[in-house]
C-alpha cells in the first residue's frame, strides 16, 4: 500500500490464521489494528505513525523492518509480541530505545532455522538503549548466513549495529550492564 493517507479495511483479516506480507511505504497516516494474528513479513517505510498501536495485539512476527520512521521513538504498542525471525531497524531519527520489545524472547524460525533470530540496526542517529531485546539475544541464537549471496563463502552471524548512537555487540546487549549507554 503506498500514497493512501486512510489505509484501506482490513476486516478480512479476521478469517484468516497468518496474514503474510505487509508492505506499507509513505503517506498513510493511520494503521488499522492488525488483530491477534501471527504475521510473516511486516515492512513499514516513510510512515508518519508514533507508535506501534496497531500491532498491541499481535502474537508473532516473523520478519518485522522499519524505515524512516521518523516520529518514533521506542516500540510503543509491541508489548505482546513473544516471537520474531528478524528484526531490521534503519534510519529512524528519532528513535531512542527499544524497551517495549521486552516481551520479544524466542524466534518464529522453523527447521533448520529453529531458535535462530537476525538483528540489524543502522543509522538510528539516537538509538542508545537496546536492552529490550536482552531476554530474545539470551534465548535464542544469531543465524549464520552470507551478505552476499551467490556463491557467497563469507558466512557470519546476521547480525549488524553501526551509525547509532550506541554500537553494541551481542555480547553487550545481552548484559543488562552494557545493552545501554
Amino acid at each position: 500500500f503506498t500514497d493512501m493517507p486512510n489505509f484501506p479495511d482490513l476486516s478480512f483479516h479476521q478469517f484468516t490464521d497468518k496474514l503474510k506480507n505487509i508492505y506499507i511505504r509513505s503517506n498513510v497516516s493511520t494503521l488499522p489494528d492488525f488483530g491477534n494474528h501471527p504475521m510473516q513479513n511486516v515492512e513499514l517505510i516513510g510512515l508518519p505513525i508514533n507508535d506501534f498501536s496497531a500491532f498491541r495485539n499481535t502474537p508473532e512476527i516473523q520478519k518485522f523492518k522499519i524505515v524512516a520512521l521518523n516520529n518514533i521513538t521506542g516500540f510503543a504498542g509491541f508489548d505482546h509480541i513473544e516471537k520474531m525471525y528478524h528484526l531490521e531497524i534503519l534510519g529512524c531519527r528519532n528513535l531512542t530505545n527499544l524497551n517495549d520489545l521486552e516481551t520479544l524472547t524466542g524466534s518464529t524460525g522453523q527447521g533448520d532455522w529453529a531458535n535462530k533470530i537476525s538483528f540489524f540496526a543502522r543509522e538510528n542517529d539516537n538509538l542508545r538503549n537496546y536492552c529490550g531485546l536482552t531476554n530474545w539475544m539470551l534465548n535464542t541464537e544469531m543465524k549464520i548466513g552470507c551478505f552476499n549471496p551467490p556463491g557467497c563463502t563469507d558466512m557470519r552471524p546476521q547480525f549488524n549495529t553501526q551509525e547509532n548512537a550506541y554500537n553494541p555487540t551481542e555480547t553487550q546487549i545481552e548484559s543488562p550492564a552494557e545493552c545501554s549507554l
